[in-house]
């Protein structure tokens, strides 16, 4: 059946050429999709069944003159010999088709680009970043004798939050030598984590950066204290 088709197709087109006649238009379309500001993506083709498109060996399109190299020859039938580009108007184009027994047709198609373009569908919106619960500051510190201290910074919250936090920076007195710190290891303890140990003979506001997985920061400040070894400081 398949090989009848083919071949009544072939005697049809030689019995149009033969009497001079214009043969039947094949079916054009064209997709679209609308870009902005007059600016389309477009792809015409041959809509037509497979025994239809076995018997073409090419297509040929010719566009608008504006176009660079505006005539364009399409030799693989997939997607019924399909042709893809992008504009910002309707025009007519001359589709040449070129038939494998040798002889070749012409005929018009207007680009549609007039039908409106597809609603975009809304997109969801972001889900909610997970609440962070309070995050307090603290310090220990045990004397070094000579009126020098060896401590410790840290912040301290509940697991949900610390899980949220990918590091936290210090900003420490401008005499210290790299005053900026960060440390992104949260350690063991959740009412001492992501600690810095330095030491030094006197207290400060340390500037602590909490920075947070989701891009998001946090600026909070320490005031270091000194107190006997042993104990802890806790800001708010």
């Amino acid at each position: 059946m398949r090989t009848r088709g083919r071949i009544a197709i072939l005697a049809a087109v030689a019995a149009w050429s033969a009497a001079g006649q214009t043969p039947p238009q094949l079916k054009v379309r064209n997709t679209y999709r609308y870009l902005g500001q007059g600016h389309y993506q477009w792809t015409v083709f041959l809509s037509e069944d497979k025994p239809t498109l076995d018997q073409i060996n090419c297509v040929e399109y010719t566009l608008h003159p504006t176009f660079p190299n505006p005539v364009r020859r399409v030799c693989g039938a997939a997607g019924g010999f399909a042709l893809s580009a992008d504009g910002w108007g309707e025009f007519p184009l001359t589709v040449k088709i070129e038939w494998k027994d040798g002889h070749a047709t012409r005929q018009q198609y207007p680009l549609d680009l007039h039908s409106p373009p597809a609603t975009p569908q809304p997109q969801a919106p972001p889900a909610p970043a997970p609440k962070l619960g309070p995050i307090r500051t603290g310090n220990t510190a045990r004397p070094l004798g000579g009126g020098q201290w060896a401590w410790t910074v840290y912040i301290a919250a509940d697991a949900n939050t610390l899980g949220q936090i990918q590091c936290v920076q210090y900003t420490l007195h401008p005499t210290f030598p790299n005053p900026i710190q960060k440390v992104c290891q949260p350690g063991d303890r959740p009412d001492a984590a992501f600690p810095f140990s330095a030491q030094g003979g006197g207290t400060f506001d340390v500037g602590i950066k909490v920075e947070l997985r989701n891009g998001g920061a946090l600026n909070l400040k320490h005031t270091l204290k000194f107190q006997p070894a042993g104990q802890a400081s806790i800001g708010k």
